[in-house]
């Protein structure tokens, strides 16, 4: 009990002493003494949660020179916060342009590099998401994130009432994993944006109802395991959304999808398991070898009836418009947006919810 309670005054202690040195901490006059290449050549980082967290550190080291401060260093290549120890004085390392601290309100403030944002420039911007809470009036618009992977992509951010519609780059979708396909909430619907001769519109696209158990659909860069890949492989790598898995579909097995509130069935007339959406960037701009076009026992354009018209804020540039393959069946049908007379092309929008 007593080492416990010697541990809690320690902490204790330690945070009034980061108190005592908060003020003047982010002041614009404050300079390092060292870069930050300088520092990390010289002493181990370690990954911080914040400057009082590197007070802990810093006062558990054995020659430690109790600072009248925690020296800050900035630097862009920083993505994380990081706390050094060296010669008896710690360094807080932080991705920030410059702080003021405010004494009249106690306020500081921060100018944060690009993709950062927050109080104290702590957060990263990697989503439209992140977009909208860096913001505080967010207009529709192309936005540049940092993803998991440390690349850079373009997102067409889409504000709406509740929720947040992210499409994505054709041109950034090369710099893409599955583990980065993590800016959306709502994976029981996407949004399906066409590009017609004069006007974009908008469809919802969502799982058959009589599958409660998987209503969440699979998006994912190429056809995942026990999913139908696509018939349009020269085309390269694609964006996937598929509805019901190779192991749900036999002879007889209802298949479809649901688009605008409606659904759209038909019984499977084989164990061919197609049942997806793909969207392929083409940046080498080639011709798919399969162009079939039809519909058998199910309509394959019911996406295109009962739209909502994009407003002229929320039309996505050229460059977020992919070739679009349908395939479903066992005789429901195919069709390939190359052969579309009306429609140009079709993107594919991720959703987060707001609220």
């Amino acid at each position: 009990m007593e080492e416990v309670k010697g541990v809690f005054i320690f902490l204790l202690m330690t945070l009034v002493s980061a108190s005592s040195i908060k003020i003047g901490f982010y002041e614009l006059s404050r300079f390092s003494v060292m870069t930050y290449n300088q520092l990390i050549t010289k002493t181990s980082l370690y990954n911080v949660k914040s400057k009082i967290h590197c007070v802990i550190f810093c006062s558990q080291q054995n020659n430690f020179i109790s600072p009248s401060e925690i020296r800050p260093i900035y630097d862009p290549t920083i993505l994380t916060n990081a706390c050094g120890f060296y010669q008896g004085k710690c360094y807080y390392i932080q991705n920030v342009s410059s702080c003021l601290k405010e004494r009249s309100t106690d306020l500081t403030t921060c100018q944060c590099k690009p993709y950062f944002y927050g109080q104290f420039c702590q957060r990263i911007i990697s989503s439209c998401k992140d977009v909208s809470e860096s913001k505080v009036n967010p207009v529709n618009g192309v936005y540049s994130v940092i993803i998991d992977n440390g690349n850079i992509i373009q997102l067409f951010c889409d504000f709406q009432p509740n929720r947040i519609i992210s499409f994505i780059s054709k041109y950034s979708f090369l710099n893409l994993t599955n583990a980065d396909l993590n800016f959306f909430s709502n994976k029981t619907k996407v949004v399906m944006r066409q590009e017609w001769i004069s006007e974009q519109r908008d469809a919802i696209l969502g799982q058959l109802s009589m599958y409660p158990d998987y209503q969440d659909l699979k998006i994912s860069i190429n056809a995942p395991v026990d999913y139908n890949p696509t018939t349009n492989g020269i085309l390269g790598d694609y964006l996937y959304v598929g509805f019901l898995k190779n192991s749900l579909i036999s002879s007889g097995t209802t298949n479809g999808y649901t688009t605008n509130g409606n659904q759209y069935t038909f019984p499977n007339c084989n164990s061919d398991g197609n049942s997806y959406y793909a969207f392929y960037p083409n940046v080498e701009d080639n011709q798919p070898t399969d162009r079939r076009n039809y519909s058998d026992r199910v309509d394959m354009f019911a996406w295109s009836k009962n739209t909502q018209t994009v407003e002229l804020n929320q039309q996505l540039p050229d460059e977020f418009f992919y070739i679009t393959e349908i395939h479903f069946g066992g005789c429901g049908g195919h069709t390939v947006s190359t052969e579309w007379s009306s429609i140009r092309a079709a993107s594919i929008g991720l959703i987060t919810q707001t609220i």
